[in-house]
């Protein structure tokens, strides 16, 4: 008979404790910390050493007391867009949307990916990261404008995003907004100065646009970054010949040469 009352007691704590978790997190989700964080007290009351209780009050109060209202807020008055790192709880709510993201993006079903995309912006309004996925997209179907926006909704949120300002410069320059597309991959720089990718490809677009002199100063510090880039060292050898500066041209299509000496297309420029 005690074992059968043990169980029943059991058995009714466990499924009290269940209950107060699960109006805890509906409550959380309702920005109502206050009230979600009553319910894990309740909880604690019940079981003074349940861990998971007490973590996630740390994570209501934090959530909660996050008044201050930093650069890139896009809704006044409100918290639900403060940029901030997201919650573990927050993380497992998001994990297996943005799972299903990367799968639809590898088979190229956009419309699907962006479904994911808008349901992570939905659990969690501050997080620029969606945002920039959803620009990729755009940019991946010739959507310029919509890319550019969403490249900014991103910044937005996430200010020191490098990718995202680098390829919203990419999409003011295809909108010939030169001005602020160099602007915007001069920023990228500032915030990853050592990123090959972003000096070799701006390098390139100041060649092209007719800026050879901030051309070769990116792509020398391509170099600078990884003296073996081959591709960064074709890029410095055409540059060199845009200039005329024939022996110039031969050193670096000749180092080029030496790191990738199968690669013919770099023989025949």
């Amino acid at each position: 008979m005690f074992f059968l009352c043990l169980t029943f007691v059991l058995g009714a704590y466990e499924s009290n404790t269940s209950l107060l978790f699960t109006l805890a997190k509906f409550y959380a989700n309702s920005q109502q910390y206050d009230t979600a964080i009553s319910k894990l007290e309740e909880v604690i009351k019940q079981d003074p050493a349940n861990q998971k209780a007490v973590q996630l009050i740390e994570e209501y109060r934090n959530m909660r007391d996050n008044k201050v209202k930093p650069a890139g807020v896009i809704e006044s008055g409100s918290q639900k867009n403060v940029p901030r790192d997201l919650t573990e709880y927050e993380k497992k709510l998001v994990s297996e949307h943005e799972r299903k993201v990367a799968e639809y993006v590898e088979h190229e079903e956009f419309a699907l990916a962006m479904t994911q995309l808008e349901k992570i912006i939905s659990i969690v309004p501050f997080y620029g990261k969606p945002y920039y996925e959803m620009g990729i997209i755009f940019m991946r179907t010739g959507k310029e404008q919509e890319a550019l926006k969403a490249f900014d909704e991103c910044i937005a949120r996430t200010p020191d995003s490098s990718y995202a300002w680098f390829y919203k410069g990419v999409m003011l320059l295809g909108l010939f907004n030169g001005e602020d597309g160099f602007k915007a991959l001069e920023h990228a720089i500032e915030i990853d100065p050592d990123n090959l990718f972003f000096r070799l490809k701006t390098g390139q677009y100041y060649a092209r646009n007719g800026d050879p002199v901030s051309g070769e100063k990116h792509l020398k510090e391509g170099i600078r970054i990884n003296p073996r880039s081959d591709e960064t060292l074709y890029a410095l050898g055409e540059l060199m010949l845009t200039r005329k500066n024939y022996d110039g041209a031969a050193r670096f299509f000749t180092e080029q040469l030496k790191e990738s000496p199968q690669n013919v297309r770099w023989l025949s420029g």
